[in-house]
């Protein structure tokens, strides 16, 4: 019968802190309005993006985006000033997609 291992459980640790009335409050309509079921999940969720947020200023690690534009095929020069803005910042450019939204003609 072969052994099954049981996934290493993530540890917790519990941390203990104190707030003003006023951030406790703030805290709490935070918590209501992101629909977070505790405050321990809010908590974590906080620090992650505020961790996140401080490394990718620092620029010390990988972040990826999305841009998404909406614009008139018809307009003289759109198509290739958004190339030009493209080869621009081909660094940070790894791909593009162009996605029609208007409805082909003979369709309903």
């Amino acid at each position: 019968m072969p052994i099954t291992r049981r996934p290493k459980e993530k540890l917790a640790h519990r941390v203990t802190i104190s707030i003003s009335d006023e951030l406790h409050t703030q805290f709490g309509d935070l918590m209501e309005e992101r629909g977070f079921v505790n405050r321990s999940h809010a908590i974590a969720e906080v620090l992650n993006q505020h961790i996140s947020d401080y490394y990718s200023l620092k620029g010390n690690s990988l972040m990826a985006g999305t841009i998404t534009l909406f614009y008139d095929h018809k307009r003289a020069g759109i198509k290739q000033q958004i190339t030009d803005i493209q080869h621009e910042h081909i660094r940070e450019v790894i791909s593009s997609l162009q996605v029609f939204l208007d409805r082909p003609s003979g369709c309903g």
